[in-house]
């Protein structure tokens, strides 16, 4: 088990991004049919503009990649090491970007992604950021939604692959090597039809772990094990880059 810095273990239960369900507190999640809809709108990639700020429901305004993402990487999967931690970053950067392109905001906690928990990021969470700003997910000319879910917290060391009784184990896609209308789709979310690009999948953070402690995957090899080995990962505009409507 990879955990040595607090917090220790994955957040998420059943993943909260954009109206998802995240277990880092003691709620209800979401029925799946209310988050189907809450992700069912395709957002056009590549991003034609990136984003500066997260902007928080009930908190405002926060610095994208120098607050907003540490702190969510912090508060969902906050033991994980480096290239765990980077796959995390894009996923949310991906789930973030999402819910500004189609709403303009997102909340913070279980219903998204987890922005305001005890405790602060140290410097690795600021590491996978940087490292990875302005990263995230895209198939087929669509935005990817990056869902996630903590998944079985002992998956099998030689295969990374977690238990189906484990609770949220059911939302975990292994697409390693799968292309095109062979990747999974996650039922976290909207399912459409064979190779939408807007669901490739779902990352357990357990098995992400696993993949790096155990078998040495980058953040790359950890996302492509989940989300298939055509997801891509692309660079949005800078924000001193962006033309405004």
């Amino acid at each position: 088990m990879p955990p040595r810095r607090l917090p220790a273990r994955p957040r998420r239960a059943a993943l909260a991004l954009a109206g998802l369900a995240l277990v880092g507190c003691a709620r209800e999640e979401p029925p799946r049919a209310a988050r189907e809809r809450q992700v069912h709108r395709p957002v056009p990639a590549p991003l034609a503009r990136g984003y500066c700020a997260a902007e928080l429901e009930g908190v405002g305004s926060r610095d994208l990649e120098r607050d907003y993402i540490p702190r969510v990487i912090y508060c969902e999967n906050g033991g994980a090491d480096l290239e765990a931690l980077k796959a995390q970053a894009i996923a949310a950067r991906s789930v973030l970007y999402y819910e500004m392109a189609t709403s303009g905001s997102i909340c913070d906690g279980q219903r998204c992604q987890v922005y305001s928990c005890a405790g602060s990021p140290s410097a690795i969470h600021y590491k996978a950021a940087a490292e990875t700003a302005g990263q995230y997910l895209a198939h087929d000319g669509l935005l990817t939604y990056g869902f996630y879910v903590d998944g079985d917290p002992r998956p099998d060391p030689a295969t990374c692959v977690g238990s189906p009784t484990v609770r949220n184990q059911a939302y975990v896609t292994h697409n390693a090597g799968k292309r095109g209308e062979a990747v999974a789709q996650t039922p976290l979310g909207y399912v459409g039809p064979p190779g939408y690009g807007q669901n490739r999948g779902g990352m357990s953070q357990w098995g992400a772990r696993c993949l790096e402690s155990e078998q040495g995957a980058d953040h790359l090899e950890i996302l492509r094990f989940f989300y298939g080995e055509d997801i891509e990962v692309l660079t949005a505009p800078a924000c001193d880059d962006l033309t405004e409507a």
